[in-house]
């Protein structure tokens, strides 16, 4: 199966391209792209794709947390698991302390049960980072390099080229340098491979990945064309092949070690090769050019022509369309392993100073009346995660979440568009109570389908380029009576006893005759066992309006035609009977996505079974100040943040020494205002005089939080709003301020994205929190910064270093 994907929409003419992988992948935060899911790194300009080949991990998922390697004898190993390294973007890897023994090998395992036979090659990868006090190596007994990592150094080490003899069993070694001296590491991903390269991890087997236009982008016969890409390769290989485009039988464009080669197919049906000279440093990003002018085929790299060969190129392009990064040549698969960024084909052949002139530029190729077909890959399927875990931070959520249609694992915070770059969603758990919510598995597992009056139709899971998966229902029977309906039905007990129930849905209208409805429904009876009490809405599918609503109902415009439906029950209900999606009225095709049902009176973001509540706590030893200091921090305010439904929503929150609240900054839970709170160590408190939530319209808002033993103030966007004079403060606090979320971190929740923290160790000026807001740019570090977090770079939090712990 394969999945075409979105181009970018400034394309002058867009023609999707298909990606194709059978298997599970991790990119290089860490996170599992799901099968036929592109993995999108950093490119040239945003993002970039990786294509990459296929491989399989010969270390068992049993043993790739280091426990069951063995060890030296004589010595004595301690393996610590669920180690945090935000380098590697993980929780998840291992610490390792070996000590003793009588050689400086001291930690080992062997890649086969056996040993490799003569002439067989291997490789191994591994991420490490040496954290004790003498340098150690890592190495294969089978002839690889020794790597050596100094103290404090993390290396992503790789083994290649080893060879088999027959008689020695492969092993992967962390060694030290001399006998007497004990190794203290950290490891995270092992790896080895029936290859002489190292391609990334895998916990067992990733298949090819493969990229295709199709159409072939709009070019035509005979007629002159330009293939313009920037591409980075992992690494070059002495007599191989690497494919960076081709539409064979015609053509194709690869590197042969690290030189350019242009195969093709001449009028002869002869196949015919010309190279070029070495590129220099050919794991750079450059640009590569494939120009036809009708007489002559040229490559450029770098703006240089390296390969100039008459040639008419006369077969037609491969109907299969034009490969990139990946190419099949009888019976063989030649891959890139690398990775592409901003495409360009034209149907003209472009200049010799045109080429030169854009690859100069360093800028995305533009779009001109020449061009077919453009793909930058930061269009609908980009993902926003670009940012590291927090390394100052600690993120929790013990389950998967969704985030634009991608898996996030567990304890991998989803970072969204924040205020100047990178922010962090704190939300709520919730249970969505559909079977199958979302038909995320691609089946029809849970849904059963539903017709009265003669309603019939077709019902299919479908691949989305917006949701990853769709139910596209079909009413297609003529009829335009409301009776006669088709589609779907659940028979459940909701998870809702006493509660008021809110569905989302998402739809798409395909096709839609006049009076069309597509309807939602379900059976209840109130709590009090009063008589049946029908729930739902209709929806208008050539209006686009609500007809009716026995509840209320929030209908919105998405992307791409897409609308989305919010639902909430009239009063809190049991489950009665099933519920219904279906169409009537008249015929219709329409896509149906994300269903999901909450024992809530609002709607939280999509999981297709149980997300569980996220935390984000920072440690308050050496940062926050009981006596004086200030809390800054960006929230996008929505209706969610501003909901008031009988809980403290917090901002932040965090408890003094004594259990009691400490310093809290929240939504009331009765009414439309934000207050801060602050209590001292005997359980007295000073609440605030209220701000009005009208002050906060939706988007972003900076609240400011300052506190001494003269005030306590709330400004939100520099502008004071609540304040009161001699508040009852703290001692001292716990260990843990929470984001988002009251302290336990299990309730109270804000639901919004959050950015740019800073804390420091005095209350700033009115002036100075203005100025703050007024320069719309992150808040800046000064001597009394304390903490700071920005969600964007590698490096995401300063602690000022006299207060490192």
């Amino acid at each position: 199966m394969m999945i075409q994907l979105k181009p970018s929409n400034s394309c002058n003419v867009s023609y999707d391209y298909n990606f194709q992988r059978a298997s599970t992948a991790y990119d290089s935060k860490g996170r599992i792209s799901k099968v036929n899911r592109p993995r999108f790194e950093q490119g040239k300009f945003g993002n970039g794709v990786y294509i990459e080949e296929g491989t399989n991990n010969l270390i068992p998922p049993s043993v790739q947390e280091f426990a069951g390697w063995s060890r030296n004898a004589g010595s004595t190993s301690t393996v610590t698991t669920d180690i945090e390294m935000p380098e590697w973007g993980t929780t998840r890897a291992s610490r390792v302390q070996v000590t003793g023994g009588t050689s400086i090998v001291k930690f080992y395992r062997g890649v086969i049960d056996s040993a490799p036979a003569a002439g067989e090659v291997y490789s191994a990868s591994v991420k490490v980072k040496n954290i004790g006090t003498k340098a150690m190596a890592v190495n294969s007994n089978l002839g690889s390099r020794n790597v050596v990592i100094q103290p404090g150094e993390v290396a992503y080490v790789t083994l290649e080229n080893c060879v088999g003899n027959g008689s020695t069993f492969m092993q992967i070694q962390f060694r030290t340098m001399d006998v007497e001296d004990s190794l203290d590491f950290i490891a995270y991903q092992p790896q080895a491979e029936l290859k002489a390269y190292s391609t990334s991890f895998t916990t067992d087997t990733r298949n090819t990945e493969t990229l295709r236009i199709s159409q072939s982008a709009g070019l035509e016969e005979g007629k002159p064309f330009s293939i313009e890409l920037w591409a980075k390769i992992d690494k070059t290989q002495t007599s191989t092949y690497h494919m960076l485009l081709g539409s064979w039988t015609k053509f194709y464009l690869a590197m042969f070690g690290n030189s350019p080669v242009l195969s093709w197919t001449d009028s002869d049906n002869v196949q015919k090769s010309a190279s070029g000279t070495a590129i220099a440093n050919p794991t750079d990003w450059h640009h590569w050019a494939l120009v036809h002018d009708g007489l002559n085929a040229i490559v450029y790299v770098d703006g240089v022509a390296r390969v100039t060969t008459p040639t008419a190129l006369p077969r037609m392009f491969n109907s299969a369309g034009i490969h990139i990064g990946s190419l099949s040549l009888t019976g063989t698969t030649y891959q890139f392993n690398g990775l592409f960024d901003d495409l360009r084909i034209s149907n003209k052949a472009r200049t010799a100073a045109e080429v030169l002139s854009l690859y100069q530029s360093n800028t995305p190729a533009p779009a001109d009346a020449n061009t077919t077909y453009k793909q930058d890959f930061n269009g609908s399927w980009c993902p926003h995660g670009k940012g590291r875990y927090l390394t100052k931070g600690n993120f929790s959520r013990s389950s998967l979440a969704w985030q634009d249609g991608q898996l996030v694992l567990p304890n991998v915070p989803r970072l969204e568009t924040g205020k100047f770059g990178n922010g962090i969603m704190i939300e709520e758990g919730t249970t969505n109570s559909w079977n199958n919510g979302g038909w995320m598995d691609g089946s029809l597992t849970g849904w059963t389908s539903y017709s009265a009056a003669g309603g019939s139709g077709t019902r299919q899971v479908v691949d989305d380029l917006n949701y990853t998966r769709a139910m596209e229902l079909s009413k297609l029977d003529g009829s335009t009576a409301n009776a006669g309906r088709f589609g779907l039905s659940q028979s459940s007990t909701w998870s809702s006893v006493g509660a008021t129930l809110t569905d989302t849905l998402y739809f798409k209208v395909i096709s839609a005759s006049a009076g069309a409805r597509l309807t939602m429904y379900s059976d209840y009876r109130l709590v009090d066992g009063s008589n049946y009490f029908g729930s739902g809405f209709d929806v208008d599918l050539t209006t686009l309006s609500v007809t009716k609503a026995m509840g209320t109902v929030q209908l919105t415009a998405e992307s791409d035609g897409w609308y989305k439906i919010v639902f909430t029950t009239a009063s809190a209900s049991v489950s009665y009977g099933p519920s219904y999606i279906w169409i009537s009225s008249n015929n219709a095709v329409v896509r149906l996505a994300r269903t999901q049902k909450e024992a809530k009176t609002y709607a939280t973001s999509f999981t297709p079974d149980t997300r569980i509540n996220e935390s984000l706590t920072i440690q308050t030893a050496g940062v926050l100040n009981p006596a004086e200091g200030q809390i800054d921090v960006w929230v996008c305010v929505n209706a969610m943040a501003r909901r008031f439904e009988g809980n403290y929503n917090r901002i932040f929150s965090v408890n003094s020494s004594t259990g009691a609240t400490g310093i809290t900054l929240l939504h009331r839970p009765d009414n439309a205002t934000w207050q801060i709170q602050t209590r001292g160590d005997d359980g007295s408190s000073t609440l605030m005089s209220t701000a009005s939530d009208s002050l906060t319209p939706d988007g972003w808002h900076l609240f400011s939080v300052k506190w001494s033993s003269a005030e306590a103030v709330l400004l939100i966007d520099g502008i004071r709003r609540a304040f009161a004079v001699d508040p009852k403060l703290p001692s001292a606090f716990v260990p843990t301020l929470s984001i988002g979320s009251s302290y336990t971190s299990g309730i109270s929740y804000l639901n919004t994205i959050f950015d740019d923290i800073r804390i420091s160790s005095r209350a700033r000026t009115d002036a100075e929190i203005l100025a703050a807001y007024q320069a719309n740019a992150p808040l800046s570090v000064d001597a009394d910064t304390t903490y700071k977090m920005d969600f964007d770079t590698d490096v995401t939090v300063y602690k000022r270093k006299a207060n490192r712990v």
